[in-house]
C-alpha cells in the first residue's frame, strides 16, 4: 500500500506519506484492519515451517516490488520456493510464460501430496 501510494500524483504531485498513514489509520479504526500483520517480510521469522509457500514474481511488477520477494525468499529459503519470470508485469507471469507457470505450480502441489 505504502509503495503504490508513493507512485500516486495528485495534480502532478506526489501523496504525501501523511495522507498514506491517515487512510490506513481510519481503515484499521472503521474495519479492525491490522496493516503490521500484512507485512510478511517483518514478520518472517513467524511464517510456519509447515506450510511452504510457492513465490512468483514478475521482473517489471510495477505493483508491488520484486526486491520484496527477493528478500523473504533469502530470509526464509527452507519454506519459500521461488520463481522470478523475467519481463512479467504484476500477476503476468501466466500470460507470459503459460507452460514454465504451469510447470512450476503443479511440480510445487505434487510435492505438497
Amino acid at each position: 500500500i505504502d509503495f503504490n501510494a508513493a507512485q500516486e500524483r495528485v495534480f502532478g504531485v506526489p501523496l504525501p506519506g501523511p495522507l498514506t498513514w491517515l487512510a490506513k489509520s481510519l481503515t484499521t479504526l472503521r474495519f479492525g484492519i491490522d496493516f503490521s500483520t500484512m507485512n510478511h517480510l517483518d514478520r518472517a521469522a513467524e511464517l510456519s515451517p509447515s506450510t511452504p509457500i510457492l513465490l512468483i514474481h514478475g521482473s517489471d511488477d510495477s505493483s508491488v516490488p520484486v526486491s520484496l520477494s527477493d528478500k523473504l525468499a533469502a530470509a526464509r529459503p527452507d519454506i519459500v520456493e521461488y520463481h522470478v519470470f523475467s519481463e512479467a508485469t504484476h500477476v503476468g507471469a501466466w500470460n507470459l510464460d503459460t507452460n514454465r507457470y504451469e510447470t512450476v505450480v503443479n511440480r510445487f502441489l505434487d510435492r505438497l501430496d
